[in-house]
C-alpha cells in the first residue's frame, strides 16, 4: 500500500472524492491510475469500483455511473458496493475539476 491516512474518515472522504471525480470526468482515471492501485483504497467497495473503472478504461469504454454500475452488476458486485444509490452519491456536490493531484489521498 502506497498511502494511508491516519484518520479513517478522511481517507474515505478522499477515496470518495477520487472515485466521484472520475465518474464526472473519465479522463481523470488515467491520472488517478498513475498514482493509485485498487489495494490503496481502504474500503473493499472502493477497491471494487476502482478496479471496474480500470477494466472499462482498458476496453476503451466510457467511465460513468451507468457503465460502472453495469460492470459491477456483470460481476454481481453492485450490492456489495452498497448499490446504485451509493455509486450515484460518489459525485454528489463535486465540482467539475481538471486536476485531482491536489486532492488525492496521497497529498492530504
Amino acid at each position: 500500500m502506497r498511502w494511508r491516512l491516519g484518520d479513517a474518515s478522511r481517507a474515505i472522504d478522499a477515496e470518495r472524492f477520487v472515485l466521484g471525480s472520475i465518474l464526472l470526468n473519465d479522463s481523470l482515471y488515467i491520472q488517478a491510475a498513475g498514482e493509485l492501485q485498487p489495494d490503496d483504497f481502504s474500503l473493499e467497495k472502493h477497491r471494487r469500483i476502482f478496479s471496474r473503472m480500470g477494466e472499462l478504461n482498458e476496453r476503451g469504454e466510457r467511465i460513468d455511473r451507468v457503465t460502472v454500475a453495469n460492470e459491477l452488476m456483470r460481476f454481481n458486485e453492485l450490492e456489495s458496493c452498497d448499490g446504485l444509490s451509493y455509486l450515484v452519491s460518489l459525485d454528489d456536490g463535486l465540482p467539475q475539476i481538471l486536476n485531482i493531484d491536489a486532492s488525492s489521498p496521497r497529498s492530504t
